[in-house]
């Protein structure tokens, strides 16, 4: 492999069992496998909580809306209207 090669012209000793070059081939496997697990969960509660603050907005602007209406309403029935 690559370390091997780097490590025998670095004049570093690399004697390591196979089976322990393989136990670390597959750790290193499975840590990039559940970082990129994280990161996919990471950019679903992203995009769900975009999501939410857009929710939040809509509705806001719908209730801001409601209050102008009631309000608007409440001035028109209490306002003498000239004719």
């Amino acid at each position: 492999t690559l370390q091997k090669e780097f490590a025998k012209k670095a004049g570093i000793a690399a004697n390591i069992p196979e089976a322990t070059i393989k136990v670390m081939q597959d750790t290193t496997e499975e840590v990039v496998k559940a970082t990129s697990i994280q990161n996919q969960v990471t950019l679903a509660t992203i995009d769900a909580t975009q999501q939410n603050i857009k929710t939040f907005n809509d509705n806001a602007k719908s209730f801001a809306e409601l209050n102008r209406n009631i309000l608007q309403s409440w001035i028109s029935a209490f306002t003498t209207k000239n004719n």
